[in-house]
């Protein structure tokens, strides 16, 4: 799909950030000092929105484009907007934004959102479409996935396919194990999904304001509202912020939730999608380890997927650093990786592919303590510890921090006190909890471990069963115990690697 980039000469001082950040190489330096830089390859643009997020100047603006969009459809920011105090201004209409959204109006609440994207029709980032709900429950042999927290039903038409098993696999491509089906995965199009929610939130009388970037969040010392200022020196008043903006963090940080308190790398992914194999799978696994040629120092985390729709496979950087490591673009990184023979089987031939890849930039951070101060709440990508929550837990954050808002409003109490149901309440999910696992295996492991100690610590997973642990309840449960007296004696011999099997 297409990225529309715009930059505002006049304001660009040529300091270089979005050359050394942008990891298609897209920019190139100007001629001389404070000489603005040039869009040399904008076909190139993979829409991660890391040169957008990082500009000092606010000179650089990425458009993430449904196809049949070109950026002079792009709306003015704040359309739709007015200086009312809502009862909640929602930043980010991903999955979390609006489940906050629709819960809040459920509740009867003023909602007000901002959204940076120009559409409805193309969402912040890919991320497999996957929805770890259980597709295999009578709601969606009737109707489709059905989703109780927002009373939303994904109609069977928009399931793409159905996954059921998962795995972790290792440098050497050994994968764990699977006793048989796990989890369902149903799997959508996640542009679709997002359009759907949006849709939902509008109709229910939610206001959103497309191509709306929010810059910060402002409070008073006393009892006033929270204001979140937009583009064009505009602020939107509201009597609890949601900071649903995604994996960076960076606006309820400033506010006061200390979601970034642990920040210990980044990641640069693409991914790329063709049709299904002769013979599905029917699988999802998370790959460790980085391929020969790699940037030196940078570990890989790759995720590819087999179904009956498609064939997805996404790889990319795990380093320490903010910018772009190296000076390889992160496709031919990821065509490198594609071509492993540990793929080979798994997901057909991706290394001739000429299309230009969805990608993103994926801040990783350890499971934050805390995602709530006064008045505000950050639910989603924001408190997530490995990069992205799946599309059903990050509606289910933003659905919970609605009523925790709604219920601290009715009571007269937005303080960060009064909102720490919200921290109670979220930390103690499944799902989020399990954050902590998938982080120090997928985000630690790579960056610190070399291809030998990453083998060894595939050797202690290999009896692990990823998919039942993933569908929660009694299987799991099994499936933990099975783990541990299969792998208890190889856990004790190495217990230089157990730091990264805690949780």
């Amino acid at each position: 799909m297409p990225n529309g980039i715009v930059l505002d000469a006049a304001r660009c001082t040529g300091c270089g950030i979005c050359v050394r950040t942008c990891p298609e190489m897209v920019f190139v330096p100007g001629d001389g000092p404070r000489a603005p830089v040039s869009v040399a390859h904008s076909e190139r643009c993979l829409g991660c929105l890391a040169c957008d997020e990082d500009c000092p100047e606010g000179a650089l603006r990425v458009h993430r484009l449904p196809s049949d969009m070109t950026v002079a459809d792009v709306p003015q920011p704040g359309v739709g907007l007015d200086d009312r105090v809502h009862d909640l201004v929602i930043v980010g209409a991903g999955p979390a934004g609006l489940g906050a959204a629709i819960a809040g109006r459920a509740l009867g609440m003023d909602v007000a959102v901002v959204e940076r994207m120009p559409s409805m029709r193309r969402a912040h980032h890919p991320d497999g479409g996957l929805l770890m709900g259980q597709p295999g429950d009578v709601t969606q042999e009737l109707r489709g996935l059905h989703l109780p927290e927002l009373d939303l039903t994904v109609p069977r038409d928009r399931i793409r396919e159905t996954l059921r098993y998962a795995f972790l696999m290792g440098p050497d491509g050994r994968t764990t194990r699977s006793a048989g089906p796990g989890v369902a995965m149903a799997a959508v199009d996640k542009d679709v999904f997002v359009q759907g929610m949006a849709e939902r939130a509008l109709d229910a009388g939610a206001r959103i304001a497309w191509n709306t970037r929010a810059q910060g969040v402002e409070r008073d010392l006393g009892d006033g509202p929270v204001r979140v200022r937009i583009d064009g020196d505009r602020c939107v008043a509201g009597k609890v912020a949601i900071c649903a903006e995604g994996v960076t963090g960076r606006l309820a940080q400033a506010a006061g939730a200390p979601v970034n308190a642990a920040v210990v790398g980044w990641s640069f992914g693409a991914m790329f999608e063709h049709g299904p194999l002769d013979a599905p799978r029917h699988e999802m696994g998370f790959a460790l380890g980085a391929p020969a040629g790699f940037p030196e120092g940078v570990g890989a985390l790759s995720y590819w997927s087999s179904g009956t729709a498609r064939t997805e496979f996404m790889s990319g950087t795990v380093q320490r650093t903010r910018h772009r490591a190296g000076d390889v673009r992160v496709t031919d990184l990821v065509r490198m990786a594609a071509g492993e023979a540990r793929f080979a089987s798994r997901i057909g031939d991706f290394g001739a592919s000429a299309a230009t890849p969805d990608g993103c930039r994926i801040l990783a951070r350890r499971l934050p303590q805390s995602a709530v101060a006064d008045r505000v709440i950050a639910p989603g990508d924001a408190l997530t510890c490995c990069g992205m929550l799946t599309s059903v837990t990050a509606a289910r954050t933003g659905a919970l921090a609605a009523r925790v808002a709604a219920a601290a409003i009715a009571r007269g109490d937005v303080s960060a006190a009064g909102l720490r149901d919200f921290d109670r309440r979220v930390f103690a999910m499944a799902q989020v909890k399990g954050m902590k696992f998938l982080h120090n295996l997928l985000i630690e492991a790579p960056m610190a471990l070399g291809r030998a100690d990453l083998d060894a610590l595939m050797g202690i997973l290999a009896p692990l069963d990823l998919g039942r642990m993933m569908g929660g309840g009694p299987g799991a449960l099994w499936a933990l115990a099975a783990f541990m007296l299969r792998s208890g004696r190889a856990m004790a011999g190495r217990r230089d690697l157990m730091r990264f099997l805690k949780a």
